[in-house]
């Protein structure tokens, strides 16, 4: 067997040559870590367009992004490596006390995520990691609901449809300002929304590869710096290494603050942020109030409130208090918090 390719074995008398071959993986080696975090990367980014193709609404699209993004951070390692024992582990150990709604969300974004591997990657996967694509949730994990998931096929009309931008809808919305509402110009939104994606950055809700997307659509609002050229120049694999140098000089040439990683500054924009989220139907209620209280608990003050709503959500079924209601004060609180990053934002009395 000296030859590493093939070994031929003749049959006396039969005729037959059946051939003994090496699996190709030992020629073709495997993706390297770099090279599968690129990968992932890449087949992520290709994701959203093929849901977006399937005509749901931009805020569905990228809300179903957010569970996926939560999953992986939890796994620890690319989705396409969970097992149905990971499955089991994160929806009945991890989210079991988390609202119905949440866990089928999560459940069904990870089944969609997974159609789309088998569709479109699943050589590749194999190729490059040696595994077969099947999905972790299988029919004894499945959770049963009525939220709907699309994936549109390339073949299919509508494949080349844009995808706008996470904060269209803030682009045309009204904001208060000190009992008044004014219009908030293309430029302005793109200013609050990069603003926005720095803070979550810096408190590590989003990828730096997001912060490079919210420049570019700054550039494309009119928005024109030195550092804002180059923050958006980045590519997807250079944005985890160069947005750390990039960022606060690309705020500062816009007037915009840059705050350091923990501080409460940063945690109070970031709340910010995701209440503006919550207003453009990215978030609801109860999972904006669930984020904030598992982030900071109950000693950030500005976000105290939302903390004891979050407690409260655990409770209605022993009160007198309905879904609607506290969700309606949820939203009170997110629109105070949404106010431009200039304005205060004093802490709203609980209704009595």
């Amino acid at each position: 067997m000296s030859d590493r390719f093939a070994i031929w074995l003749k049959v006396r008398g039969l005729g037959l040559a059946p051939a003994v071959v090496r699996d190709l993986c030992v020629v073709r080696p495997l993706a390297t870590a770099e090279e599968l975090e690129r990968f992932e990367t890449d087949v992520l980014a290709g994701f959203v367009p093929a849901r977006a193709s399937a005509g749901p609404a931009d805020g569905t699209v990228r809300g179903g992004v957010g569970p996926l993004e939560q999953t992986r951070s939890w796994f620890g390692r690319p989705l396409w490596e969970m097992e149905p024992s990971d499955a089991d582990a994160s929806f009945g150990k991890v989210l079991r006390a988390s609202p119905s709604g949440t866990r089928l969300g999560r459940s069904q974004a990870l089944t969609t995520y997974f159609l789309f591997l088998e569709l479109r990657h699943r050589a590749g996967v194999h190729r490059m990691t040696g595994r077969v694509i099947e999905c972790p949730i299988d029919e004894m994990s499945r959770l049963r609901g009525s939220k709907d998931a699309a994936l549109r096929t390339p073949h299919e009309p509508g494949w080349n449809r844009p995808l706008n931008s996470a904060f269209d809808g803030i682009w045309s919305t009204w904001t208060h300002r000190g009992g008044n509402h004014e219009r908030v110009t293309s430029t302005e939104a793109a200013a609050i929304a990069l603003q926005d994606h720095a803070a979550l950055w810096s408190m590590g809700e989003i990828r730096a590869s997001d912060v490079v997307n919210a420049a570019c659509d700054a550039l494309v609002a009119g928005l024109d710096t030195p550092g804002l050229r180059m923050l958006a120049a980045c590519t997807r694999a250079e944005a985890d290494y160069d947005v750390h140098d990039l960022l606060p000089a690309a705020l500062d040439e816009l007037d915009l603050a840059f705050h350091p990683v923990g501080s409460e500054a940063g945690q109070e924009a970031a709340a910010r942020a995701l209440a503006r989220r919550v207003l453009a139907g990215e978030l609801t209620p109860r999972e904006f109030a669930f984020r904030i209280h598992q982030r900071h608990g109950h000693d950030l003050p500005l976000t105290e409130r939302l903390a004891e709503l979050d407690d409260e959500y655990d409770i209605l079924e022993y009160g007198d208090r309905t879904v609607d209601q506290v969700n309606a004060e949820v939203t009170a609180e997110a629109r105070r918090l949404a106010v431009h990053p200039t304005d205060p934002a004093e802490p709203t009395d609980p209704p009595g």
